[in-house]
């Protein structure tokens, strides 16, 4: 090689080196004759270890390429490639090439001008990742999804929609939605794609389709351009069917649940209705034919009676009417309306008042431990009737002597009197119905008491509780708010639980 191409390389090398992008020149053998510092420091070579290699050895991903670089090298143009540039510790660059001949001192050089595109290459991956995953995600979705133009023509359709329709999703482009869905030559009435465009807002709707085999729930959604017009809509149609059938069967059932609640009522109504006609059958058969015995001897008797033996007889009727009196009046008060008018007073006054209302049996002592606070708010006569029907089972329970204790406390707005008695107790097996109605274990009477005691307290907006064990005595809570609002409580509120009021209303 003479001076003149050396000083012709000097110079070549010089005058690249103002080249910002990466220049490299090759001989015809493809060894690297002359790089610029640009291409240096892509390539992370010294200028030494470079020269005399191979450049594609040094600088090339090899399998980057179309073809071979050193198959163009006897061409005159080798035009313009997209290269892989490695550096020593194994990092890339992406390069696109701009590859000419050129002629120093009648020798030829392959000149090659690098354009770093690597961000675009990034830019275009990340692209082409998001549109890959979009499509995937698209395409996963079981919900049928159509893009949908303002002219009601297909845009795109995921491959559930297509399946539906029974072509492939590049067969659907450009039919009309109405056509191909409803097979209708126009959009029907109930289209939300319609109201959307024309509104510009978002619609469901429920669909039942025949084409589409089933019930659907569509949404339309509103695609905008950058001027803020409505061009179209992404319109989902979820298949409800089975939820619409499970609907349908739920329905079924509630209207046979609603049938059979409606017989058991009857039927329990029917039951009550026994109940009932037996216990009053039972309970005023007693005091008629005491009172039909007693006519009857008085008329058989006649002038004969003694004045003493007429006011006997006629005592007998006395009380078997006031007995009869008392049932039907108990029935009376537990199937009609509790008009409560409270006023203040206190739990003590309250016993103390009920206690003056009942005979204690001699061999009963009460003790009273009710305070006089607090104040509260209820209606005095109807809380008087519960503490005295309450009082008086509790005797009723202790023939033989014993002790009522009574007590108040105060908890949480509320006051809680207890009644603990320790007489012969309740049966394990009857505490949960001792409230029920015509529930008695008594010879005489309706088992009524303990039912209305409830619903006066009920009415109150309190509780009563009751806790014993057989031949331990037992304990009656009555727990009632500080302050009641007055108010009419009409049997109507009951009827649902008790049958017995379904009879009377």
């Amino acid at each position: 090689m003479g001076k003149k191409s050396t000083d012709y390389r000097d110079h070549l090398s010089v005058l690249i080196d103002f080249i910002p992008d990466p220049v490299v020149i090759t001989d015809q053998t493809g060894k690297t004759v002359a790089k610029n510092k640009t291409a240096e420091e892509y390539a992370n070579y010294s200028r030494q270890e470079i020269a005399g290699t191979s450049f594609q050895g040094r600088f090339l991903d090899a399998s980057s390429l179309k073809e071979n670089v050193l198959n163009k090298l006897s061409a005159k143009d080798l035009g313009s490639q997209e290269l892989k540039i490695i550096a020593e510790n194994g990092d890339f660059r992406f390069m696109e090439s701009e590859n000419s001949k050129i002629e120093l001192d009648d020798e030829v050089f392959n000149l090659f001008i690098f354009h770093d595109v690597t961000e675009r290459k990034k830019t275009e991956q990340a692209l082409w990742k998001a549109k890959n995953d979009w499509e995937l995600t698209f395409n996963s979705v079981p919900d049928l999804i159509a893009i949908l133009d303002d002219k009601h023509r297909i845009v795109r359709v995921n491959h559930a929609m297509a399946a539906a329709l029974g072509a492939v999703p590049e067969k659907c482009v450009g039919l009309h939605c109405y056509s191909c869905v409803h097979g209708t030559s126009c959009a029907p009435a109930f289209c939300p794609h319609s109201k959307t465009l024309k509104d510009g807002r978002e619609h469901i709707e429920e669909v039942h389709d025949d084409r589409l085999g089933g019930d659907f729930l569509v949404s339309t959604t509103p695609i905008v351009d950058e001027k803020g017009r409505v061009t179209g809509s992404v319109h989902v149609a979820r298949n409800i069917t089975e939820r619409k059938q499970a609907e349908k069967e739920l329905e079924e059932y509630a209207k046979q649940l609603a049938d059979t609640q409606v017989r058991l009522v009857n039927s329990e109504r029917l039951a009550a209705i026994g109940e009932l006609a037996r216990q009053i059958g039972h309970d005023l058969r007693n005091p008629l034919a005491s009172m039909k015995n007693a006519a009857f001897y008085l008329k058989k008797k006649g002038n004969n009676c003694t004045a003493e033996d007429k006011a006997r007889m006629l005592d007998i009727i006395d009380k078997d009417i006031m007995r009869s009196d008392k049932i039907i009046n108990d029935l009376l008060e537990y199937s009609g309306e509790i008009c409560l008018e409270c006023g203040e007073c206190t739990p003590r006054s309250l016993l103390i008042t009920a206690l003056s209302k009942v005979q204690i049996p001699e061999c009963v002592k009460v003790e009273n431990f009710a305070f006089e606070e607090p104040v509260i708010i209820v209606d005095v006569d109807n809380i008087q009737r519960v503490f005295i029907s309450i009082i008086k089972n509790a005797f009723e329970a202790m023939p033989n002597g014993g002790t009522l204790t009574i007590r108040s406390a105060e908890s949480n707005f509320t006051v809680r009197i207890t009644f603990s008695d320790t007489g012969i107790g309740i049966p394990e097996e009857l505490l949960p119905k001792i409230f029920s109605p015509l529930l008695t274990t008594k010879a005489q009477g309706m088992g009524l008491s303990l039912a209305i005691c409830k619903r006066i307290v009920d009415s109150h907006g309190g509780k009563i509780e009751a806790q014993s064990s057989l031949n331990r005595g037992a304990t009656f809570t009555v727990i009632l708010p500080l302050k009641t609002q007055p108010a009419s409580t009409s049997s109507a509120s009951f009827t649902e639980k008790d049958p017995l009021l379904h009879y009377s209303q």
